[in-house]
Formats: C-alpha cells, structure tokens, sequence
C-alpha cells in the first residue's frame, strides 16, 4: 500500500532553488493577479519572474546579515503546493508606535487549495514569526480571494492602508507559544 508523501517545508534560498522548478511560475502568476486585485497594472508575467528572482537575492542576504527575513515552500517532493515570502521585523508598511512583522506574499497553488495546505503554511509562518520575537503582523489581502483566509487566521482589518494603494492592512497580535 502506497502512503502519500506528508508535505515538508523547505526555506528557499537560491543555492536551492531549482529544486522547485514550477515555482518561478507560480509565483509571477500570483504576483500578476494579486497587483491587478490590488487596483494595479496588468504586467507581463516576465516582469514578475524577475522579481522573484529580486526576493531571492534579499533572502539570500538575510541568511549572512541575520535580517529577519524568509522564503517558505510547502511541497511534497518537488511538488510545490504554495509558498509565504514573511518579514519578522519590518518598518516599510506604515510609519507606527510598535515593531511588527509583515506577510509580503502568500500563496497555495490554486489547485490545491480547499485542503487545507494554507492553514498548514499559515501555521508555520506564525512560528517562525513567533520563534523571532514578532508579536504583531500586518499585512494587506487581496482583497478579492484572501480576506475570508485571513480573517479565518485571526487577522481583523484596521483603518489604515498602504500609502501609495487604498489597500487595506490587515493586522494580528500574536501569543507566543
């Protein structure tokens, strides 16, 4: 009898990262269709597969600089099933009185969703925040297939949006565990 393999996180870096190889594709469509529900221009999703290989580049730098920042995959094998870009300390969201941490992407491969691999994920983030000290999130759903998501999660929507958007931040105050 054949078990399934159980998903595994793994933090991308990019010394491994052609161990995931429909990632780059995952992530510029995301990217591509999360900018257009946020109100932005549609871009050519090259535009976002080199992006992606920006976020790379900054985890990258993290891993020597100690910056609190990390690229996560779910996956079983090399199937990638989605993938949080987290920050546990950040400061270019909005000007406050308080640390935080920020959720920058967060993503389950459409295909996937419904099974609950992103309470699994979401999971995981909260730890690794909770594990570097961040005692608050903030972050901005897409505003039309992540709020129930996130609010699910525990995160409640404050009055304050991101400068250059009218997109909404969203915020948690976690518990360490």
């Amino acid at each position: 009898k054949r078990m399934d393999p159980m998903p595994e996180f793994t933090y991308l870096y990019r010394k491994n990262r052609r161990t995931f190889r429909a990632l780059p594709a995952l992530y510029a469509a995301y990217r591509a269709q999360t900018v257009c529900n946020h109100g932005g221009e549609k871009y050519p999703l090259r535009v976002f597969r080199r992006e992606f290989n920006r976020v790379l580049r900054r985890t990258d730098e993290c891993v020597w600089s100690n910056n609190p920042r990390a690229f996560i995959v779910l996956h079983e094998g090399k199937t990638v099933l989605g993938f949080a870009d987290i920050r546990t300390v950040s400061t270019d969201m909005i000007p406050t009185d308080f640390a935080y941490g920020t959720v920058e992407d967060f993503c389950i491969a459409e295909n996937e969703r419904g099974k609950g691999y992103g309470r699994m994920l979401y999971e995981r983030v909260e730890k690794v925040m909770c594990e570097n000290g961040t005692k608050t999130v903030l972050l901005t759903p897409d505003p039309k297939t992540g709020t129930a998501f996130w609010q699910k999660m525990g995160y409640t929507p404050t009055e304050d949006c991101v400068p250059d958007t009218d997109s909404r931040i969203w915020r948690k105050d976690l518990h360490s565990k």
